[in-house]
């Protein structure tokens, strides 16, 4: 109890002496809230000593106590002028995502302690280095995990970043280059950043003692890129300038802050924290050094990468220009572009990809189309894209709009064949149902009267009549001879009532049918096509380097593998062709086959040959762009996606789009392109109204015509076996 009083009574000393410290200074603006640890009673204390010199220089000197038991002296700082005293700041153990700081330096007992930093400009004008480091680095150390990369830990203003920087930091490591092995950099580059436990991270890069090569390979092995805000300083000298500022490493780096050591300096800096002088110390403060600024990113160029996928995206070549030379039509992408380049002032260039796919893996680590723009770097960001595990680990994905469906495209429903007419009111199952009936009714009447005719002596029936008598009664004719019998009676009587139900259902089905024609069943689904027969289905060429591709040979669906075993390519053109033929469904995105058939198939009265259909299939979660991996401005875009989309501008764009497209495309149709003016077409056209002039004809009688030719050469068979049998007796007759 009593060491918990003088705890405390410490504690409160501690935070007077510092408050009074700090009024008579006077350095209001220079104090800065620094979180720090108190020993525990029993430890030795650690105490800040006052500047020597005077309090314009002041610096934090810590007073530690001797630690034993050390393993490794390059996980250790050194107290400058103590080279017998060690402070233990950070302990990394394998895995080197594991380091934390030492009980005894940073307890779980802290307290907020004004401590005096230094000035923002000393008497003479400059700052130490170390001090520098700090003013860029202290507002992000205390939030971040601080990695230091040095070839010489042993560097005075390297020792004494970290000496401040332990108290506050959550997480420090020290990463010694000169004395690991390849194998060891491989296996640190892993968790070096913290890829799993840290949100941001800060950076201390010392160049001065050489090594560059080294620790470029860790940071890009790292995959620093892929942290756009991570804060970085650097310290080098001035042959390190440019290979810093043009390092692809630093790519997407938002802070990063280069410390230029005059040659004259260097070797000071070995025993000594040099002094510098800040080029403008009055534009950049504690405030603005490493500071975010992409609200606006004065005109920087963005390279645009897109495929045709109406109406998120279209383009057209330039006539006698190259591939890459096109004219971006007004489209969704094209629109979003345009707002968002006003909103955060960059500019754009649009080009297609080199290979014209949308990008699938072709081996060794690489992809093609879009995906393999991003992936070698030739472009920044792309139009509509769908994303996929395989694509994700390319680019990052942003989801901007509605999911646009894959639908099949057919001939309308056509009308069926009339020669089946008379069969048409009753499926293939009543049909079936009904033959049986009449046979076993036949079979049971014949069976009763056999039996009858023993116990009562009555006229038995044979078999044939029995069932032509079941087959009359059916074709609602007259009974002749009424069975005597109750049983008899009471059985002819529920078959009367039971062919009543049949024939009444029968003819008015078929006086429906007669006077509306049926057409076959609509093709509105993917499974839809598998029931067909004699049928044939492809797919826009274009669509095979795309997720439809990958959808259909990774799915483990039956049917969608089946539709891929089977599943033909072409030209949108060339397949709207081969519906007209017949026999075959062409699969496509409904807002692209939607706008042709609108445009280019469709005559003035809305009527078309073509069938799109309602249910598409949905392929993927979402649509959006993809954007190269640790871009910066990626936060910024995708929340403008996302206003655009809780606002629905995007919805009311689609459908602008679309309709300024069609009227677009029927105005400017050539003869060649006016489909709908085909004969064919036209033919089709008219077949369909003058389906519903003549109620009956010819041709909705056929099936009775067959019928009774099939019972005529039946009838005909039947009688030359007969005559056939009836010679064979007689000339066996004449035998004997």
């Amino acid at each position: 109890m009593k060491l918990k009083l003088i705890y405390q009574l410490m504690v409160f000393l501690n935070l007077v002496k510092t408050a009074l410290l700090s009024k008579q200074e006077g350095k209001s603006d220079n104090i800065h809230l620094q979180e720090t640890s108190l020993p525990l009673p029993d430890a030795s204390p650690v105490e800040a000593m006052q500047p020597v010199g005077g309090s314009t220089d002041s610096t934090l000197h810590y007073r530690p106590s001797t630690m034993n038991g050390i393993e490794n002296i390059s996980d250790w700082a050194q107290y400058p002028g103590e080279t017998s005293t060690l402070i233990p700041l950070v302990k990394c153990k394998k895995p080197y995502d594991k380091c934390v700081l030492r009980k005894d330096v940073a307890t779980a007992h802290t307290s907020r302690v004004n401590i005096p930093l230094p000035p923002a400009e000393a008497e003479d004008g400059g700052l130490n280095v170390s001090d520098m480091v700090w003013q860029a680095l202290r507002e992000h150390v205390v939030k971040c995990r601080f990695v230091v990369i040095t070839a010489d830990p042993q560097k005075s203003f390297i020792n004494r970043v970290i000496r401040i920087s332990a108290i506050e930091t959550r997480s420090l490591i020290m990463v010694d280059i000169s004395k690991m092995d390849p194998e060891e950099l491989s296996e640190l580059a892993q968790t070096l950043l913290g890829i799993t436990t840290t949100t941001c991270r800060t950076l201390l890069v010392d160049l001065t003692a050489g090594h560059g090569d080294a620790i470029f390979m860790l940071l890009e092995s790292a995959k620093l890129y892929r942290y756009p805000k991570s804060r970085i300083v650097i310290v080098g000298s001035k042959n390190h300038e440019e290979r810093v500022l043009k390092d692809h490493v630093f790519r997407n780096s938002l802070g990063i802050l280069f410390l230029s050591i005059p040659k004259s300096l260097l070797a000071k800096l070995d025993y000594q924290d040099t002094k510098m002088t800040w080029m403008k110390p009055r534009e950049t403060t504690n405030n603005e050094t490493l500071k975010d600024q992409l609200d606006n990113l004065r005109g920087h160029l963005l390279r645009v990468v897109g495929n045709p996928a109406f109406p998120h995206n279209d383009y057209i070549k330039e006539e006698n220009g190259s591939q890459e030379k096109v004219i971006w039509l007004d489209s969704l992408d094209k629109r979003m572009y345009a707002t968002f380049s006003h909103t955060l002032n960059f500019t754009y260039d649009f080009r297609p990809p080199a290979d014209g796919q949308w990008g699938i893996y072709i081996g060794n680590g690489n992809w093609s189309g879009l995906v393999g723009a991003i992936q070698h770097d030739s472009a920044d960001i792309t139009t509509i894209i769908a994303p996929n595990p395989g694509r994700n680990k390319i680019f990052d994905h942003m989801r901007a709009y509605t999911v646009d469906p894959f639908t099949v495209v057919s001939l309308k429903p056509q009308f069926l064949s009339q020669y089946t007419m008379i069969l048409r009111p009753f499926n293939v199952d009543v049909w079936i149902g009904i033959s049986s009936v009449i046979f076993l009714w036949g079979f049971i009447y014949w069976i009763f009267r056999k039996i009858n005719s023993y116990t009562s002596g009555s006229p038995a029936l044979t078999l044939t009549t029995s069932l032509l008598n079941s087959w009359s009664i059916v074709m609602d004719r007259t009974y002749c001879g009424s069975p005597l019998n109750t049983s008899c009676q009471v059985l002819l009587l529920t078959w009367l009532i039971a062919c009543i139900v049949m024939t009444t259902g029968y003819t008015s089905s078929l006086a429906s049918h007669l006077t509306v024609q049926r057409r076959s069943e609509p093709i509105d689904t993917w499974d839809d096509i598998l029931k067909q027969t004699n049928w044939e289905w492809g797919i826009s060429s274009r669509l095979l380097t795309g997720v439809p591709y990958l959808y259909m040979k990774e799915s483990r669906n039956p049917n969608i593998m089946k539709i891929f075993k089977y599943l033909g390519s072409l030209s949108i053109e060339d397949g709207l062709r081969r519906v007209l033929e017949g026999g075959y469904t062409f699969i496509v995105q409904k807002s692209l086959i939607n706008m042709l058939v609108a445009s280019y198939y469709t005559d003035e009265f809305g009527r078309t040959p073509y069938y799109v259909g309602r249910q598409g299939q949905v392929i993927t979660s979402d649509f959006g762009w993809g954007i190269r991996k640790g871009a910066p401005y990626r936060d910024k875009i995708q929340y403008l996606m996302n206003r655009l989309l809780e606002t629905g501008l995007t919805d009311y764009w689609l459908e602008d789009i679309k309709a300024k497209r069609v009227i677009e495309n029927r105005r400017r149709a050539t003869p060649e392109q006016q489909y709908w003016r085909e004969d064919y077409i036209i033919s089709q056209q008219q077949a369909f109204e003058n389906e519903g002039k003549k109620v009956l004809r010819m041709k909705h009688m056929l099936g009775v015509f067959f019928a009774m030719f099939l019972g005529y050469g039946f009838a005909f068979l039947v009688f030359l076996g007969e005559t056939l049998r009836i010679g064979c007796d007689i000339k066996r007759c004449r035998m004997q």
